[in-house]
Formats: C-alpha cells, sequence, structure tokens
C-alpha cells in the first residue's frame, strides 16, 4: 500500500503494524507530510528552540540528583531517628534540609503540575509537624516552603519528639518518601523525554525532519 493513499485518520493503524526500521527515506519523507498537524506541534512546542530544550532538559537532570539526594537523606534520617541517637538526628535533618531546600527549588522551576502539587503535598505534611520543628529551630517559610535552621537551637534541642515524626513508623516519614520517590519518577521520566527532544537538534540548532518523523514513530509504537 502507497503511503500516500492513506487516509491522516488510519495512518495511525498504519504504523503500528509496521516495520519502522525498514522504512526507506522516501517513506519517512511522506509520513512527515502525513503526520496530523496537532501530533507534529505537540512535538515541536516541546523542542521549541534547541538551547531552551537543552537548558530544560539540564533543569531535570539537576532535578532528578536532587531528588534521588532527598530520597538518601530521608532513608539516612529515617535509620537516625529510629536509633534514637540524637547527634545523629540532627546531623541528618541538617543534610535534609539542605537537600530538601534544593529540590524545592528544582520543583518549582520546572513549573509543572506534577511538580506543584509535590511542593504542596511535602509543605503541608512539614506544616503539620510545625510545631516540633520549630522547637529544634527548624521554620518552615510560608513562600517557599523552604527550611531555615537555627543551629544553636537545634543543637541544644530535644530530640525526642523529631524522632518521633521522622521515624519509620511515622506517617508524615512514609508520606516524605513516597512525595520524594514521585519527584524522582517525574524527574527522571521529563529528564529522559527531554534529552531525547534535544538530540534531534543538527550542529546548526535546527530540528531534522527526519530524525523527528522517526523518534515520534518509535514514541507511538
Amino acid at each position: 500500500m502507497s503511503i500516500s493513499s492513506i487516509s491522516s485518520s488510519n495512518l495511525a493503524d498504519y504504523l503500528s503494524s509496521y516495520d519502522i526500521s525498514s522504512m526507506t527515506d522516501e517513506e519517512l519523507e511522506e509520513i512527515n507530510s502525513k503526520l496530523e498537524e496537532e501530533y507534529a506541534e505537540a512535538v515541536k512546542n516541546a523542542a521549541s528552540g534547541s538551547s531552551s530544550t537543552t537548558s530544560t532538559a539540564t533543569l531535570y537532570a539537576n532535578l532528578t540528583e536532587s531528588a534521588q539526594d532527598t530520597n538518601d537523606l530521608l532513608e539516612t534520617l529515617k535509620e537516625a531517628a529510629d536509633s534514637g541517637d540524637t547527634d545523629s538526628i540532627r546531623q541528618a535533618l541538617s543534610d535534609f534540609a539542605t537537600s530538601y531546600n534544593s529540590l524545592m527549588t528544582y520543583l518549582k522551576s520546572t513549573g509543572s503540575t506534577e511538580c506543584t502539587a509535590i511542593i504542596s503535598a511535602m509543605t503541608t505534611y512539614l506544616k503539620n509537624n510545625e510545631d516540633a520543628l520549630n522547637a529544634a529551630g527548624i521554620t518552615i517559610s510560608s513562600s517557599t516552603g523552604k527550611l531555615t535552621i537555627d543551629s544553636d537551637t537545634l543543637a541544644s534541642a530535644d530530640m525526642t519528639d523529631l524522632a518521633e515524626v521522622f521515624s519509620s513508623s511515622s506517617s508524615t516519614m512514609k508520606e516524605m518518601r513516597k512525595l520524594a520517590t514521585s519527584a524522582l519518577s517525574v524527574a527522571s521520566m521529563k529528564s529522559s523525554h527531554y534529552e531525547a527532544i534535544s538530540s534531534l537538534y543538527d550542529g546548526s540548532g535546527s530540528i531534522n525532519s527526519q530524525t523527528l518523523t522517526k523518534t515520534f514513530l518509535d514514541m507511538m509504537s
């Protein structure tokens, strides 16, 4: 069957049964011209410019690293809380706050609804334990959700209440870890997506239409 004779409405069904790897350049050119405008525009909008796309790919790569770091430090904080060792809890809290603040920055920078929801949920869980955090010299910014630590207060504070907040049996710790894992999943997926989009550009910063088509078809298969 000639590709040119296939209607746009049947194109997806045809492509789903076609061996993409065997397509010739001519066939790719025909398919490229027949891709529905909304699909082509969606891909192009995601890759609105080589420099901006590369920047977005870098943002999500940084977010992935930050989310992984926050996950790891939540695990360390949980273990310290379970042990009851006050020095370990203080150090784990300090390390977590630094990583958490970076995570908040990257999440907010994406502007995505998924990331905004994660920020809101994490802030809510911490605010639910604001009294215990404040008693240890930890405050939550009402505007950014970031944590600020008064090191003198933290050094002398009783860690009993915070140990309960961040223990393995705590609902707060369980939910915070779920949210950090969600942040990591979103970041990893978006990072891979934008890296793939970035690879569509040639050395001059122009998008290669045939590479775009092949990538789009791979996404559909």
